[in-house]
C-alpha cells in the first residue's frame, strides 16, 4: 500500500507531461506572424509597406509586402507577408536534430482571385500549394530533418501580376516520436495498476 502511494503521485506527473507534450511542442519559427517590424499606420489608414527587412526572415527577389489587416485580411495578429513577383522568397533557419519529424503548418491565400502558387521547402520535403480565393487556409507540410540546422523557404512560384500568395502564422514543431505514444500507454497502464491496488 505504502509502495503503491509513493509511486502514485510521480508516475501521474509523469504521464501528464508526456500527454501535455505535445500540444505544448514549441514553435521553432520566430516572427511567424510577421509582427516584426510594425507597420506605420497614418492617420489610421490602410496600409502596406514594401519591405525587405523582416525580422528572423531572410528576403529573396524583388520584394515583400507587410500588410495589416486594414489593408488586406490577415489570419493570425495585426499582420501578414505577401510574396509580390514570381521568385521572391522569404527564408529561416533553426535547429533541428537529424532524422526528427517535424510538422509545419501555416496559412496561406492569394490576393482576390489569384491563382496564387506557392513553393515551400524544408528538409527532406517540399511542394507547390495554389490558392484561389483571399480567404486563408490552413497548410500542413510534415518533414524530417536531414542537417541539425533546417531552412524553411517560401518562394512565389507563379505567374506575373497574376500570382500574390499571402502568408501568415507559421509554425513548425516536432513530432514526437512513436516510442514517446508506446511510453504514454505503458505508463497509463502502469497508472490503471496501481490504482486498482490502492482500491484493494
Amino acid at each position: 500500500m505504502k509502495y503503491s502511494r509513493l509511486l502514485f503521485g510521480p508516475l501521474t506527473a509523469a504521464i501528464l507531461s508526456f500527454a501535455g507534450g505535445p500540444a505544448q511542442a514549441a514553435n521553432l519559427v520566430t516572427n511567424g506572424s510577421f509582427e516584426d517590424p510594425a507597420i506605420n499606420t497614418v492617420d489610421g489608414s490602410p496600409t502596406y509597406d514594401y519591405t525587405s527587412s523582416i525580422a528572423n526572415w531572410t528576403s529573396g527577389g524583388h520584394a515583400t509586402v507587410l500588410f495589416n489587416a486594414a489593408y488586406r485580411p490577415v489570419s493570425d495578429a495585426l499582420q501578414a507577408v505577401q510574396l509580390e513577383q514570381p521568385a521572391d522568397a522569404l527564408s529561416q533557419s533553426f535547429a533541428t536534430v537529424v532524422s526528427q519529424a517535424y510538422q509545419l503548418t501555416f496559412d496561406y491565400s492569394g490576393y482576390d482571385a489569384g491563382p496564387s502558387s506557392l513553393y515551400v521547402s524544408a528538409g527532406d520535403n517540399s511542394g507547390t500549394y495554389v490558392a484561389t480565393s483571399s480567404s486563408y487556409q490552413t497548410v500542413t507540410m510534415n518533414f524530417n530533418a536531414t542537417s541539425t540546422s533546417t531552412t524553411l523557404l517560401f518562394r512565389n512560384d507563379g505567374i506575373y501580376a497574376v500570382s500574390y500568395p499571402q502568408i501568415d502564422n507559421v509554425s513548425v514543431t516536432a513530432v514526437p516520436e512513436p516510442e514517446t505514444y508506446a511510453m504514454l500507454l505503458a505508463g497509463l497502464g502502469a497508472l490503471g495498476f496501481l490504482a486498482r491496488r490502492r482500491r484493494d
